[in-house]
């Protein structure tokens, strides 16, 4: 969730989804902004630990699915 991340790193792995880890009421200020902002325009599914809670990684019907506990 740091504001740090590598653009060609994204750019060299082309994920469809991240999963953002981070305490809801952490005093870093993660996950930053800017990097949702920039994942989300990319198309890149976002799930957040802070605001979606346990999050997990699924295969259903042979597609990567992401569940909360919501």
């Amino acid at each position: 969730g740091s504001r740090y991340q590598d653009p060609a790193f994204w750019a060299a792995v082309h994920p469809r989804m991240v999963v953002v880890s981070a305490g809801a009421d952490n005093t870093y200020g993660h996950p930053d902004p800017s990097l949702l902002r920039s994942l989300t325009e990319a198309g890149i599914l976002v799930g957040r630990t802070d605001t979606d809670g346990a999050l997990a990684v699924v295969v259903a019907d042979g597609r990567l699915r992401l569940v909360d506990s919501t």
